[in-house]
């Protein structure tokens, strides 16, 4: 009985926390920025979770798990109906080459720098590619940007051009991170096990792009037959809950295999933006539960404390100087890493990376990654959003 009031609690602060969201506009700016950002909420479940009241238990977390699994599955697909060709042609080949370029830099100076000092937090007798998979997942985690904080600076600047670009970056960035953590899932939990681990990993590897392929084209099918977008939205979640369940079962990422469903969905259906206008408008509620459930999992470290500050630091480094590689590919007298200070923001896709890498290598080794990246999500979005603002209005200026 206990656990179905906790369940319920947390279902209806879920919904309060949706309805904030979608009416932060009326909201006083300095609760409207928490909300927006979600750090209000990661708060909340830090606090309902075993580190604060201990109302969700650890017991009850285990239990909720396959909730999170699905909720995996459906932040990836709505990650992947961005991904409708229609949309992407849109921009200029510029903005895809700086979207990308961005996005490797600080994947790769985030992972490289990670594998160098996590070491030192290792603890003796810690599983095999421990380190090696948790720099994987924080330079995963880092390359991409919340578009959701740059979203609302339309309100308050009218640089329309360029935000329309940065938009457009902040909404596909996360595509190199999410690939990598996909190619780990299906490396990794092979790697000890198998003597012909490669051989496997790219087995399933191809097993997730076409479980994430069959799962887009079975709701291209199954989505025209229900016009009730109540019954629709019932199907979406019953197939991608089935896909995040497969995920689960075999230790592949739901996160992964859903953007796949998601992008397969909108280019192969003729459905796509209705159906991309139905999952934007249950996002919240979805959204925020996940974020409670997140913060449920905080772990308070001095060591992630730690490490936090340098990872937002060299996060930062990344965007500037993958801001300045992207300006200077294709113009190489202007190349501009001040814009990389508009791509600071750092949202929910970032925690859903560090959560899908927790549910299946949680480990007492190193210090939380989960951890690691909400006290950088939080700071990034309080203080990324009023950069890009910053920046923008400079720009306005020239």
């Amino acid at each position: 009985m206990r656990f179905l009031v906790v369940v319920a609690v947390i279902v209806l602060v879920a919904l309060l926390g949706a309805a904030a969201r979608q009416t932060s506009r009326d909201l006083p700016r300095g609760l409207r920025d928490l909300v927006d950002s979600g750090a209000l909420f990661l708060f909340l479940g830090i606090l309902l979770g075993p580190r604060g009241l201990r109302f969700v238990t650890p017991q009850y977390l285990d239990q909720l798990g396959p909730v999170v699994v699905i909720a995996l599955g459906w932040i990836g697909f709505f990650f992947g109906l961005n991904l409708r060709w229609r949309w992407l042609s849109r921009f200029p080949a510029s903005s895809h080459f700086l979207a990308f370029a961005q996005s490797c830099t600080t994947f790769a100076l985030i992972v490289a720098v990670s594998a160098s000092v996590l070491p030192y937090f290792e603890k003796p007798g810690s599983a095999p590619f421990t380190v090696e998979s948790a720099s994987v997942v924080l330079a995963a985690a880092a390359a991409g940007t919340a578009p959701s904080g740059l979203f609302l600076l339309g309100e308050r600047t009218s640089a329309g051009a360029l935000l329309r670009q940065i938009r457009f970056v902040a909404a596909l960035d996360d595509l190199p991170g999410l690939l990598a953590l996909g190619l780990l899932f299906c490396f990794a939990h092979v790697y000890s096990s198998t003597p012909g681990w490669v051989l496997l990993g790219w087995h399933w590897f191809l097993f997730s792009l076409l479980l994430g392929l069959g799962l887009g084209l079975l709701l291209a099918a199954l989505i025209p037959a229900y016009r009730d977008e109540q019954k629709g939205g019932l199907v979406i979640l019953g197939v991608i809950a089935f896909g995040a369940g497969v995920c689960a079962f075999v230790h592949l990422s739901p996160l992964f295999v859903g953007v796949i469903a998601g992008a397969t969905f909108g280019n192969f259906s003729a459905h796509g933006e209705r159906v991309f206008a139905h999952v934007a408008a249950r996002e919240h509620a979805i959204y925020v539960f996940f974020l409670l459930l997140a913060g449920c999992t905080w772990r308070y470290e001095p060591a992630a404390l730690l490490l936090a500050a340098p990872y937002i630091l060299l996060r930062a480094g990344g965007k500037l100087a993958g801001a300045a590689v992207g300006t200077m590919g294709l113009s190489p007298f202007r190349a501009d890493p001040r814009l990389g200070l508009m791509l600071l923001p750092q949202g929910g896709m970032a925690i859903a990376m560090a959560v899908d890498y927790h549910r299946t290598y949680a480990t007492a080794a190193l210090p939380s990654i989960v951890s690691i990246v909400m006290i950088a999500v939080v700071a990034n979005e309080l203080l990324g959003p009023a950069l890009a603002l910053s920046e923008l209005r400079i720009r306005e200026k020239r």
